[in-house]
């Protein structure tokens, strides 16, 4: 019998660690969705973002900690068990914020309490909803020269694709 869920850490040097003990809050990590009248639409949740790591998961959390720091690239990963097919689909993937990372040696054992921020889309579009977006400008966000539009280049190409489209452009100003 496989368990139910599969944990692991993912670190961009360090490789994948297999976490043996389930994080301890995890029961209550229930995923759930929300409405949100402010990105309209409807996006996952979590009930709690910080979770607790022991024995030799701490271990190595601490020594990645010790290691590389606070910015430590290093995600969480959650999957879980389809029983209609037996293979483990992902559920949820998170980055471990090193910045809360807390490192507890105490009677009942050590553990690691660190938060994990939820790696999804919606998370990329709320980190990035104060940026400004100059419409007329011709780089994009890094840097990089965007190609103005004119008449003649008015064709877009899809790659690997053998479609073709043409765009018709209107000025605003004709159509009063």
């Amino acid at each position: 019998m496989s368990a139910r869920y599969k944990y692991s850490f993912i670190h961009s040097i360090e490789g994948t660690h297999e976490v043996v003990y389930a994080p301890q809050e995890w029961a209550e990590d229930e995923a759930f969705w929300e409405r949100s009248t402010t990105y309209w639409g409807v996006f996952r949740s979590f009930s709690t973002k910080e979770l607790s790591f022991i024995k030799g998961d701490a271990t190595w959390l601490k020594n990645i900690s010790d290691t590389y720091g606070t910015e430590a690239e290093c995600s969480f990963k959650v999957e879980f068990l389809n029983t209609v097919n037996y293979t483990y689909e992902n559920l949820y993937n998170g980055i471990i914020d090193f910045s809360t990372y807390k490192y507890v040696e105490g009677d009942t054992g050590t553990f690691v309490k660190v938060q994990i921020i939820d790696d999804s889309f919606i998370n990329t579009i709320k980190t990035r909803e104060a940026t400004n977006v100059n419409l007329f400008k011709l780089v994009d966000l890094n840097g990089d020269a965007i190609t103005p539009f004119t008449h003649e280049s008015s064709q877009i190409i899809v790659p690997q694709k053998n479609y073709i489209f043409k765009a018709t452009y209107i000025c605003l100003n004709q159509l009063k």
